[in-house]
């Protein structure tokens, strides 16, 4: 399940399902990606739970 949390200093920290992924170089390159993303400040994501955890702004 998605989910979004806004915290008192503005910034969104989204968690998302990452299905697909088999090794480490996908996890870098989901992280590349999201961190490319317009507002994104952080991205990380983790191959044994299949998430991604974003912090945004804006």
């Amino acid at each position: 399940m998605d989910t979004a949390t806004t915290s008192t200093n503005g910034s969104t920290d989204f968690t998302f399902n990452v299905s697909g992924m088999t090794c480490a170089s996908c996890v870098a390159r989901v992280e590349k990606a999201l961190k490319n993303v317009p507002g994104v400040t952080q991205a990380s994501v983790n191959l044994a739970t299949e998430k991604a955890q974003v912090k945004a702004t804006g």
